[in-house]
């Protein structure tokens, strides 16, 4: 339980100034929450909270997460690049020479946009500080909350690779 009550009771600390004083339904996926106000064992930290959360009118209610797409929704990342890199991407690859053997040899492959990919991740050129910018729209985004190194490395190589990647991304966040 811990995970879950511990959200409904990020929520109220950050929301106080709203939330104090007026009726609140909280929804959850995880059905038991439901019923935690009812339960005898509890930890000291789950009782700590559920003391906090009584000086709040609010009521827990179950809500399938099958059914709740649109958290789903801003909480998935991205699978494909911003359209804005995509479009950078493209841009600085028509200045780029297409040498045949090179691209067999890193073995990359060309997209139908006239962007290249490895593995199905969108190859980044070094050109200008391209790489940076990536970096800091995948580190300063409104979805990630500042992740560290390595998290963000393997959240961006779901969708990007350059050499040396890793270390470039270890070098920004330090």
């Amino acid at each position: 339980h811990d995970l879950e009550l511990g959200a409904v009771v990020f929520a109220p600390k950050i929301l106080r100034h709203y939330l104090y004083g007026t009726k609140c339904t909280v929804f959850t996926d995880h059905k038991s929450l439901q019923h935690i106000l009812d339960q005898k064992e509890l930890n000291m930290r789950q009782r700590r909270w559920l003391e906090f959360l009584n000086d709040y009118d609010r009521e827990i209610r179950y809500h399938p997460g099958k059914a709740n797409v649109v958290a789903d929704a801003l909480s998935r990342k991205e699978r494909e690049p911003p359209l804005r890199v995509r479009a950078l991407v493209m841009t600085i690859g028509l200045d780029l020479p297409r040498d045949p053997e090179k691209v067999r040899m890193e073995k990359l492959e060309p997209r139908a946009d006239g962007t290249l990919c490895l593995n199905g991740k969108s190859w980044l050129p070094f050109y200008g500080d391209l790489q940076t910018v990536i970096m800091h729209e995948s580190h300063k985004s409104k979805y990630s909350v500042h992740p560290g190194s390595d998290k963000m490395y393997q959240e961006m190589k779901k969708l990007y690779w350059w050499p040396n990647m890793k270390a470039d991304i270890a070098t920004y966040v330090s």
